[in-house]
């Protein structure tokens, strides 16, 4: 009798347990969405320009309420049709990981048990992290963000890189780009003989002047630094790149390739400092993309295309009153963020701290850019977007921190942009990125690679 109501006592507690686990997993993101306007003191629909962007000043980077008080741009608050979460499958990944993994002594990602680096991971790797007490919250936070990107897998797209200034557009180049990550991938591990962390390759197609430019980048997972190449046509030679170029301009715009997703550098490069860790902000993005997620329908060879719309700049709109490179159809929502500051560790890296305002699930959504002299140079806005992959109408998995929809970084001192696209069409180029692509294999990472690609 004792043995029963000993059992029956543990099955309770195991009840209990998983319901309270349950509650703490159901997200009312609806009402939470709902407290932010009010604390805000706005409502959906709510316009904002240079004569009361000082009711939400507090809720926007600086950079981007000068903006507005410049009179470059109006902002048109509203909410999100839908809940931007991973799902509970990534939640439950993430909890197996407590207390597995560390940080060595260049803070790169280690297992506890071992102190080696892990070669692949699930979910995030550091769920529970103690934001008041751990001075590596920071860059912990980092890491988690920037792994849940592996969920993209292997990534093909067209992104269009735009030039310009106060007068329009000045130039327009598009570019092939391929990403491959070996963590957190929705296939699972994959092989690794040379234990990377990613590989990207760039190669412009147009104008005729850049066509055929390429740039590799190796991300290995231990302590060394990227290993950079290039493919210039004029002289048909392969050239190893110090990683500080990933900070030089990318072929004489205002962005630099670490740029791409808000920050696409290596996490230990830099010194990362928890600034808040959790404020409101308002987040920019397409109306479409609010309204409902982009959906990504499989495709017969297993890959799943994006399937989103056209995110104008003011300079294709007559008769628009903002800066030439701001979009004219977007919308501003509220979020919850954390704020970091990083800085390169690097003194060759060209760019001195940048803040940033960076999404749990979405990713980073602003940057704040200062010079090695500490002058505020850049403000850069990141579209974030939320891709429901689709398989003949069912839903296979929500993509939320990884790919984003395009970019608008503003050098404030000439008073010049660049604007990248990865949505839509542009001069008969579809840029809307593929996931999965199956012809996306590990020996095309390799620099005598890019000879053959380029052509």
């Amino acid at each position: 009798m004792k043995t029963k109501s000993i059992f029956t006592g543990i099955l309770l507690m195991v009840f209990l347990l998983s319901a309270v686990a349950a509650t703490a997993m159901a997200r009312d993101w609806k009402q939470e969405q709902d407290q932010m306007f009010a604390t805000i003191g706005a409502k959906p629909g709510d316009v904002f320009d240079k004569n009361n962007v000082d009711q939400i000043a507090k809720y926007l980077p600086p950079g981007v309420v000068t903006w507005v008080k410049r009179g470059e741009l109006t902002i048109k608050l509203a909410d999100l049709k839908y809940d931007v979460y991973p799902g509970e499958e990534w939640e439950t990944l993430s909890q197996k990981n407590v207390g597995k993994y560390g940080l060595d002594k260049n803070k790169e990602i280690i297992e506890v048990s071992t102190g080696k680096l892990p070669i692949y991971v699930e979910g995030d790797l550091y769920p529970n992290i103690d934001y008041a007490n751990d001075p590596d919250a920071a860059i912990k936070f980092i890491h988690n963000v920037v792994a849940m990107r592996g969920r993209l897998g292997s990534l093909r797209c067209f992104p269009s890189t735009e030039w310009v200034g106060k007068g329009g557009l000045e130039r327009l180049a598009l570019s092939e780009y391929i990403d491959n990550y070996q963590w957190n991938r929705p296939d699972g591990q994959i092989p690794n003989r040379n234990e990377m962390l990613q590989q990207q390759l760039y190669k412009f197609v147009k104008p005729y002047d850049l066509q055929g430019m390429t740039n590799l980048t190796q991300r290995f997972l231990d302590p060394k630094p990227d290993a950079v190449y290039a493919y210039v046509p004029a002289i048909r030679r392969v050239k190893k790149l110090s990683g500080a170029n990933r900070s030089d301009p990318y072929a004489g715009s205002d962005f630099v390739i670490d740029d791409s997703f808000g920050w696409a550098g290596k996490n230990a490069s830099m010194k990362w400092t928890m600034v808040e860790k959790e404020v409101i902000t308002l987040v920019e993005m397409p109306r479409w993309a609010a309204d409902k997620a982009i959906v990504c329908n499989k495709q017969q060879d297993g890959s799943f295309m994006a399937n989103s719309g056209n995110f104008r700049s003011a300079y294709e709109v007559e008769g628009a009153t903002e800066a030439p490179w701001q979009k004219v159809d977007a919308v501003w929502v509220p979020r919850k963020v954390r704020v970091v500051e990083a800085n390169a560790l690097d003194p060759y890296y060209t760019y001195g701290k940048c803040i940033y305002h960076v999404d749990p699930y979405m990713g980073f959504v602003h940057k704040a850019i200062y010079n090695r002299a500490g002058e505020y140079w850049k403000t850069m806005t990141i579209f974030p977007g939320c891709y429901d992959w689709m398989d003949g109408g069912k839903l296979v998995r929500r993509i939320t921190t990884g790919y984003v929809i395009g970019y608008v970084v503003v050098d404030e001192k000439t008073q010049h942009a660049s604007v990248s696209e990865e949505s839509g069409t542009v001069e008969g180029q579809l840029l809307n990125p593929k996931f999965m692509d199956p012809t996306i294999k590990l020996n095309m990472f390799e620099p005598t690679y890019l000879t053959t690609w380029s052509r």
